[in-house]
């Protein structure tokens, strides 16, 4: 068998750079920066000396036209010591490494600890040269400061330079060597200062280019990303995710392998993939999400239609279009497919939906029974009475508290109270995403049936005040009965306010037990029977003045049912004109000759403003401003005390 030739190996001899032609090295020097220069000049000491040489700054001249917009040298600074300053990143004094701090007034680079060494503060120098010799604060470098704690405003000269100053004020003797030299270390400063903003600004606009540089290669690395996200079928979820994150806060951007500068090979792609296609799947399912609402949108608002004249029919007591949307058979027609694909092929119309009235008013009926319950749980626990729907009559479950609000609700406004489907929606707050949609929609979500509703225990205080039971005394008795009761902690000389039960009950939540008028308990007292007809005159003016009140500023739009809303957060609210209410439904429902179904007005905040007033007799003048008013309104008499009666001058007081 014959043997392979050898390999014979050459050892070849790696010419050394200083050995080059001048010519040659020259030219390769000119197309070197000053940093470079530096560097190189650092590399041996035949460098050094030819570098160094005063015939060289040829040399580093040529160099710092390598560098665009580098501001030129300075008088007070050889080429070889302007490079240093400029590229070497090395305290002048103690040498610590990665200092990027520069003084360009004093032509310095300090570390923090020895900046705080070379620096003063201002005033502590200016004393020391006042003590030397008054004429020494002319020549103080005022602009040549320098903050050395960070967001500093206090004033810092340099000391090597004021010690300077020092010695060479010393040798003077006469006052026009004074002058001479205080003038020239003006145009000392003033060069200084002029080099100092020439360095600033360029190392600003350095800072910029290096930022944009930066910027530029994230964004190059973020396309070359959703280049290779698109041929794996993430291609329109990562253009969704750019929708809402810059190329710095994209959660991408986090994942450390994506950060190197250097071309990515297959290999090192394979390595961070699996990660990268982790991170998408939540902007995929955030696509998903949208596309499944915009399909399921248009439908809901469609039943929100046909539900406007089934709850006219049915009454303002009605369940929330939430709970309707989320009933099997509705949402059979109103879901569509978790990546909304197909939904269009299946059209819903308006017939479809009518024919769920059925279903609707099945709902209806388990949903008042459900809710009925829930309040008469909390009427029976609480007066260990047995569950019956008698309790709903007692006087006692006519007003509920919330607890999270602290509203004061009627009965039986507050199965429709706004906390049961408030605003505290989330995307993500059901695992069914149909469910988080509807929520999203609606502005809504669900909380556990009556959960914040509590009873209005100090209803009872009235009630025995009235001298009823609060376990048997029905609201319907309570309104029957001829007493009325005064506060008495409210008492003002001259006058005295009258209440019946409802308005004694919200006299004592809003004036009692507010968090901003806050007093002490309330004691009641029957207001004499002597009073009693001339109080049931002034109510009557109280019920028609309420009437009139809620004629001004009492209307809904029948469009959009009470706690429900798709596109505006307005449109439950009450309309204080009928102008506003009619340009509320032809500008947002686009109903052109409203009609009687277009809106409606709740009994309920006649009944409310009633309650919110009371009557007031007086027998003391002269009169606040407010009594004024409720007796040109008919809410408030004169009286004589000892009779109780009006009296025959009581229209000139």
């Amino acid at each position: 068998m014959e043997r392979p030739d050898e390999t014979v190996y050459v050892c070849s001899r790696t010419g050394s750079l200083q050995d080059l032609p001048l010519d040659i090295l020259f030219g390769i020097i000119g197309h070197l920066n000053p940093g470079d220069l530096l560097n190189l000049s650092r590399i041996s000491k035949p460098f050094r000396d030819l570098l160094i040489s005063p015939d060289s700054s040829f040399l580093w001249r040529d160099s710092r036209k390598n560098v665009p917009h580098l501001p030129g040298r300075p008088s007070f600074l050889s080429e070889p010591a302007y490079a240093n300053l400029l590229f070497d990143y090395h305290c002048h004094n103690c040498l610590r490494a990665k200092v990027r701090v520069v003084y360009w007034e004093v032509g310095a680079r300090y570390c923090s600890n020895c900046g705080e060494t070379f620096f003063h503060n201002s005033d502590s120098i200016q004393v020391d040269l006042i003590s030397f010799n008054e004429n020494a604060l002319f020549p103080i470098p005022d602009e040549l400061i320098s903050d050395i704690y960070n967001n500093s405003t206090a004033l810092f000269r340099h000391k090597p330079t004021i010690e300077k100053l020092k010695k060479q004020w010393a040798g003077l003797v006469s006052d026009d060597q004074c002058k001479e030299a205080i003038n020239e270390y003006r145009i000392w400063k003033d060069e200084r200062i002029e080099f100092a903003q020439a360095c600033k600004a360029w190392q600003s606009r350095c800072k910029d280019e290096l930022t944009e540089k930066r910027r530029q290669m994230r964004k190059d690395k973020m396309e070359e990303v959703g280049r290779r996200l698109e041929k794996l079928g993430y291609g329109e979820d990562f253009k969704f995710s750019n929708r809402f994150y810059s190329v710095e806060s994209h959660p991408l951007w986090k994942i450390p392998h994506i950060k190197q500068s250097k071309p990515w090979t297959d290999g090192a792609w394979k390595k961070m993939e699996g990660k990268i296609l982790e991170v998408m799947d939540i902007p995929r399912t955030d696509r998903f999400f949208e596309i499944r609402k915009t399909a399921i949108k248009p439908r809901a608002q469609l039943l929100e239609d046909v539900l406007v004249s089934w709850r006219l029919s049915v009454g303002i007591v009605s369940p929330h279009t939430r709970d309707l949307l989320l009933i099997p058979e509705v949402r059979s027609l109103i879901d569509v497919p978790p990546n909304g694909k197909g939904s269009e092929a299946i059209p819903v119309t308006r017939e479809d939906l009518e024919k769920l009235e059925p279903v609707f008013y099945r709902y209806l009926r388990e949903w008042k029974q459900e809710q009925l319950e829930t309040i008469a749980k909390l009427v029976s626990v609480s007066f260990e009475l047995p569950l019956s729907t008698s309790l709903f009559s007692l006087a006692v479950s006519q007003y509920f508290l919330c607890s999270t609000c602290c509203d004061t609700i009627a009965f039986p406004d507050v199965l429709l109270h706004r906390c049961l489907h408030g605003q505290r929606f989330s995307y993500w707050d059901h695992k069914d995403t149909y469910e988080s949609v509807i929520n999203n929609l609606t502005y809504s979500s669900n909380m556990p049936t009556l959960e914040c509703i509590v009873l209005a225990d100090d209803l009872q205080n009235v009630i025995v005040a009235y001298g009823q039971d609060p376990r048997t005394a029905t609201a319907d008795e309570m309104d029957a009965l001829d007493v009325r009761l005064e506060c008495i902690p409210c008492q003002s000389d001259g006058v005295f306010d009258a209440f019946n039960w409802r308005q004694a009950w919200k006299h004592y939540r809003f004036t009692h037990n507010s968090y901003y008028h806050y007093r002490k308990p309330p004691s009641w007292r029957q207001v004499a029977s002597t009073y009693l007809p001339l109080i049931k005159e002034l109510e009557s003016n109280l019920i028609s003045n309420s009437n009139v009140e809620w004629e001004k500023r009492g209307w809904f739009s029948a469009h959009c049912p009470k706690m429900l809303n798709f596109d505006s957060w307005y449109c439950f609210t009450k309309y204080d004109k009928y102008a506003e209410l009619i340009s509320h439904l032809t500008t947002v429902h686009i109903t052109h000759d409203p009609t009687g179904d277009d809106h409606y007005s709740n009994p309920w905040w006649v009944e409310n403003y009633a309650t919110m007033h009371y009557v007031s007799l007086i027998w003391q003048t002269p009169v606040s401003r407010q009594l004024q008013l409720k007796l040109a309104k008919g809410e408030a008499k004169i009286i004589d005390l000892l009779t109780g009666t009006v009296p025959v001058n009581a229209s000139s007081l």
